[in-house]
């Protein structure tokens, strides 16, 4: 537990507010293309959007989304995700946890090698990769 005096120190810092501008000035352009990407689609088919302010005027109009849920096999692919998500999920849950059992409580000949293989392959950057190739 902290001292008062600590929290008095720490709240003293005199580029806090800078620091609290930068990171605002940060989050704006994380969100900003969120925001763009929501008032586009909300546009309709056949309007043009070339113009930074006619992003956000209106019309808007919800008509996109419903051609897209109807007329597509969006949902059919949500649902194939949500099924492969937590099969997935599941079955790393029950093999790791099997692992972590085994690694933290029983003892057995090059525990700590097959300990530093794990680790190791934690380590390592997943991701990015193409198997559409394959």
């Amino acid at each position: 537990m902290s001292t008062p005096n600590a929290l008095l120190e720490r709240n003293r810092d005199p580029l806090r507010l800078l620091k609290v501008i930068i990171a605002l000035v940060v989050a704006l352009l994380f969100i900003f293309p969120i925001i763009w990407m929501l008032f586009v689609s909300l546009k309709p088919k056949n309007m043009a959007v070339a113009n930074p302010l006619d992003w956000f005027t209106p019309p808007y109009t919800f008509a996109n989304y419903t051609e897209i849920l109807m007329e597509s096999d969006v949902l059919l692919w949500l649902w194939n995700s949500v099924i492969i998500g937590v099969i997935t999920t599941v079955l790393t849950l029950i093999i790791t946890s099997l692992a972590a059992f085994a690694l933290s409580k029983m003892q057995f000949r090059y525990k700590t090698p097959i300990f530093l293989f794990f680790l190791a392959g934690m380590m390592v950057p997943g991701g990015g990769y193409d198997y559409s190739t394959l």
